[in-house]
């Protein structure tokens, strides 16, 4: 992928490069259902573990997605949803999420019974589903992953207001305050 940006006739940055060298995960809150997951894991901590549990190179790699639950009077993560990675993959979509929900994204390789995460993500708390609100939710709402977090301006019927990612990647106490921002 080349991106070439070009000002009063002139090139003022062009060619960036496809990969950084650094495994890192970000994940992306889309909407109340969806979410977008971008990571780059380097060949080199693949093939260490790969190495590591005698597997073929040719292993492929794992996304899986867990959702913070209460079970048996104690908080743990369920998984609910993993699948295979095609070679070289480095995003992925993932929708039917319920809203308020906490979830983890990790990717990994599946060694038998054994799942040996590589990138694991912050905790993401989805937005809370609010009955009767007319907001479009066809832009990303947060962004998770990186430094810091990334305040994204989203538009609301003819006026704009900003917010940090902070807002709905917080605890839960924080989470349920910041729900009154949507009923608003």
């Amino acid at each position: 992928m080349s991106l070439v940006i070009f000002w009063r006739g002139r090139r003022i940055m062009g060619g960036l490069p496809r990969s950084y060298g650094q495994d890192c995960l970000g994940v992306l809150v889309q909407d109340l259902f969806h979410i977008y997951v971008y990571w780059e894991l380097t060949e080199e901590t693949r093939q260490k573990a790969l190495s590591l549990r005698n597997l073929n190179v040719d292993s492929p790699c794992q996304i899986r997605v867990q959702q913070f639950v209460e079970e048996n009077d104690s908080m743990e993560w369920q998984k609910v949803y993993q699948a295979e990675l095609p070679f070289g993959a480095d995003h992925w979509y993932l929708s039917g999420l319920v809203p308020a929900m906490i979830y983890r994204i990790q990717i990994g390789i599946q060694d038998g019974e054994s799942f040996q995460e590589l990138l694991t993500s912050e905790q993401v708390h989805m937005p809370p589903g609010i009955s009767g609100h007319r907001r479009s939710w066809g832009r990303a709402h947060s962004i998770v992953g990186g430094v810091a977090p990334i305040e994204v301006t989203v538009p609301v019927e003819e006026s704009t207001e900003s917010y940090s990612s902070s807002d709905l990647v917080a605890e839960p106490a924080v989470a349920e305050r910041s729900a009154s921002y949507f009923e608003g």
